[in-house]
């Protein structure tokens, strides 16, 4: 199949996890012998891998880079399908309302995959009223592009029911497909020799959470676990990996409980040194908020690590448990996140075990490879659905 992955607003390259899904969604779509393009941004100059890269150039300033994105995207969409002759356009939630656009005037079904609902994400980001206004707006919007595409893929099934219950999606056009994780760059490593190449201490506990400091995320939960876990053990440090709109509260909170120097805010860092962070780590949590849809990614990557997990019991999530990848806990629980997180650090054999049945798990059943299976699997029968159309 010739699949144009359209993404305008995503630079593919930044490590993010959205950027994350995309590179790694269209080279292993490409490893199975599909031909793939992808409309996105590029935070650096330059691309290398198998999937074929057009370019969406933007200012460096966001809702104006957003909005040129988007629209100079739709003008390459349209041009890109027609010149190079796609079987199926492949998008996101934020921008299908554009690919149904290109999809009209060009005649191509198009997919749309969803990773999160946008009027979930903007009640709970806190965001000042317009730019609130403007989320509902997409929201509306969005759905319609939803309704109109061939098939819709989400990675949760949580997602899958607000959406057949809220905008009258019928169940049967819907797939549900979780994330997934590179198991080549996402492996086990000793921890030592992790900790010795970030400068981390190799005598104390550390906690580890990755992903965009985010309100969804409830990194604010771990920060305030941290007076629980270190009456126990007062050695430990938190290692908070990302970057994002709520660092500096983050920051704040902790100086104001008085755990701010345990914590360990590193910033953005590098995609391919996301994995030294996870093996530097003893647990490693994702403390998702309550209204939290979606399947966070971290899961798989701290799993395909070979760690222990502490997350929130969410839809989607019942495998952590049920393969004995780690521990489920009550989202929005300092208290119960800490008892499950002091559980982990005192039983050394408990960490271990978890940790070979998360990385077992991943590599054969969320890897990648299997993601782009079943989405190629979607998209094979989307085509041959919109074909038999009179």
């Amino acid at each position: 199949m010739r699949i144009l992955i359209y993404v305008p607003t995503i630079a593919i390259d930044r490590g993010s996890g959205d950027s994350r899904h995309v590179h790694e969604l269209g080279e292993n779509l490409s490893k199975l012998g599909n031909e793939v393009g992808v409309i996105c941004r590029l935070a650096g100059g330059s691309y290398n891998g198998l999937a074929s890269i057009k370019r969406v150039k933007s200012p460096n300033i966001n809702i104006v880079s957003w909005f040129w994105a988007s629209i100079y995207g739709l003008f390459l969409g349209l041009v890109t399908t027609k010149a190079n002759k796609y079987d199926l356009v492949y998008t996101r939630a934020g921008v299908s309302a554009a690919a149904s656009l290109v999809s009209r005037l060009t005649k191509t079904p198009y997919v749309t995959e969803v990773n999160g609902l946008i009027w979930e994400e903007v009640r709970i980001s806190g965001v000042r009223w317009w730019r609130k206004a403007f989320g509902y707006f997409l929201n509306w919007i969005e759905g319609k592009a939803y309704r109109h595409s061939q098939h819709v893929v989400a990675v949760s099934p949580q997602i899958k029911e607000v959406m057949v219950a809220a905008l009258g999606i019928k169940p049967e056009k819907m797939t549900v497909i979780p994330n997934g994780a590179n198991t080549d760059l996402f492996k086990p490593m000793d921890i030592n020799q992790a900790r010795r190449q970030l400068n981390l201490s190799g005598a104390d506990y550390f906690v580890t959470f990755v992903g965009n400091l985010a309100a969804w995320q409830g990194i604010e939960y771990m920060i305030r676990s941290a007076p629980y876990i270190l009456k126990g053990y007062p050695e430990t440090k938190f290692l908070i990996v990302g970057g994002g709109a709520m660092k500096q509260g983050l920051v704040e909170l902790a100086q104001r409980i008085g755990v701010s120097d345990r914590m360990i805010f590193t910033g953005m860092v590098p995609y391919d040194k996301v994995p030294l962070y996870i093996n530097a780590g003893d647990v490693c949590v994702a403390p998702s908020v309550k209204e939290r849809v979606g399947s966070p990614l971290k899961i798989y990557e701290y799993g395909a690590c070979g760690k222990a997990i502490v997350t929130s019991r969410l839809p989607g999530l019942e495998f952590i448990e049920q393969d004995k990848l780690g521990f489920l806990v009550e989202p929005d629980c300092p208290k119960e996140l800490a008892e499950a997180i002091m559980k982990l650090l005192q039983d050394p054999e408990l960490r271990k075990q978890m940790g070979e049945n998360g990385r077992k798990c991943i590599v054969e059943n969320h890897s990648w490879e299997s993601v782009a299976r079943r989405v190629a699997e979607v998209c094979r029968q989307a085509l041959e659905n919109y074909t038999r159309q009179p």
